[in-house]
Formats: C-alpha cells, sequence, structure tokens
C-alpha cells in the first residue's frame, strides 16, 4: 500500500527477485509510492524501498543488486536508540536515459 500507488510505464520489466517495498520496514508507516517511466527496468535482486516518493525517468537500465532509497534514519540524539529516532522521507528522482550499474545504492 502507498498514498501515490506504484505505477509502471509502457514495456517496462522487473527482474526475479527484485523487491518494490512502499512501507517503511520499521514503523509500518503508508509509503509514498513510484513511478517507473516507459521503456525502464529494474534488475535482479534489486531493492526499491519507496517511502518517500520514487520516481525514475523513461528508458532507465537499473543493473542487478541495485538499492534505492527514498528515506533515511535520524540520528541526531547520540543517547537514544537509532531504531526509536525514526526516519525522514525523501524523494529521489532518477532522469530519462540513466543507466545505474550493478551494485549501486542511490
Amino acid at each position: 500500500m502507498s498514498s501515490r500507488g506504484i505505477q509502471f510505464g509502457h514495456h517496462c520489466t522487473v527482474g526475479r527477485l527484485a523487491t518494490i517495498l512502499p512501507t517503511n520496514v520499521l514503523l509500518g508507516e503508508v509509503g509514498e509510492g513510484l513511478r517507473l517511466g516507459n521503456y525502464s527496468n529494474i534488475g535482479a535482486s534489486s531493492f526499491v524501498g519507496c517511502s518517500g516518493f520514487v520516481d525514475i525517468g523513461d528508458r532507465v537500465l537499473i543493473g542487478p543488486r541495485v538499492n534505492l532509497l527514498a528515506e533515511t534514519h535520524n540520528f541526531d540524539d547520540p543517547t537514544e536508540p537509532i531504531k526509536n529516532q525514526g526516519v525522514t522521507r525523501l524523494s529521489l528522482r532518477i532522469e530519462d536515459d540513466c543507466w545505474i550499474g550493478a551494485g549501486s545504492t542511490v
């Protein structure tokens, strides 16, 4: 479930064992979602964490084992366990005609 949905353009592919996770793993809050543009692909065994909105343009090549993460952990208070400090949602935009190589993290 996500507030802005999971949208796929025309002629997209998602590789085997790829994970698209629209909800925050730790807090279970509904995420923002994903848009995958026309003729774009997400490689095998990749992970897309779309707690914040992930917008992938047209003709984007995403290699295998790529991590796209649209949130970050808060860590301002060194006396508080990081797990209790929550997360900050971000948005992630990958423009048209990009290539993200195998094993990259964005």
